[in-house]
């Protein structure tokens, strides 16, 4: 599966980014004795930091993966020493395949017409006999997993005449429904 590219940072990942790189500047101007209101000397450190993660000066016009942006996050955390936001990143690539399983599931409960409980992702991930309980596994074992689901959901929809599209609509619509009338 190809990982979604994106050119710049969207505005939600702006809001997580930029308070980051400024705890970052902060922090660094702080302990090298460097003028903190200086703007320009402040570009200049952004941009290389940017150069050393992601080997350009601007986020606006780069292709941007979820894992460049996991990069860049984890490097002004880990500049800012910013602990809480270092242990969220450690677990960011799990929380993302996670993510996916649950919508897989979401779309297996739209297409079976019958709650799809998280027990079935659980028997799925042990019959490929991983050696961790699936509460502690890596996403390397995640991965797996959700194509096994995914391949699933995708038959499942062809059989019932479904496009993805359609198939994330309603479930989007069902989740909804869900959250404002229980």
């Amino acid at each position: 599966m190809k990982p979604r590219q994106q050119r710049g940072l969207t505005v939600p990942m702006q809001m997580k980014f930029r308070p980051l790189v400024k705890q970052a500047w902060q922090r660094m101007a702080f302990l090298k004795n460097w003028n903190m209101q200086d703007k320009k000397a402040e570009r200049r450190w952004y941009e290389q930091q940017l150069w050393e993660i992601i080997g350009c000066t601007s986020t606006t016009d780069m292709v941007i993966t979820p894992r460049h942006f996991d990069d860049m996050l984890m490097h002004f955390a880990t500049l800012a020493d910013n602990q809480a936001e270092i242990d969220r990143m450690a677990y960011a690539s799990e929380r993302r395949v996670r993510w996916l399983i649950a919508r897989c599931l979401a779309e297996l409960t739209y297409l079976e017409n019958r709650e799809v409980p998280c027990e079935y992702a659980a028997a799925t991930y042990t019959h490929m006999k991983f050696p961790l309980p699936l509460e502690e596994c890596p996403a390397e074992h995640l991965l797996p997993v959700f194509k096994a689901l995914d391949t699933h959901v995708r038959n499942l929809a062809a059989e019932h005449g479904i496009t993805r599209a359609k198939l994330r609509a309603a479930v989007k619509h069902m989740a909804a429904l869900e959250a404002a009338y229980g």
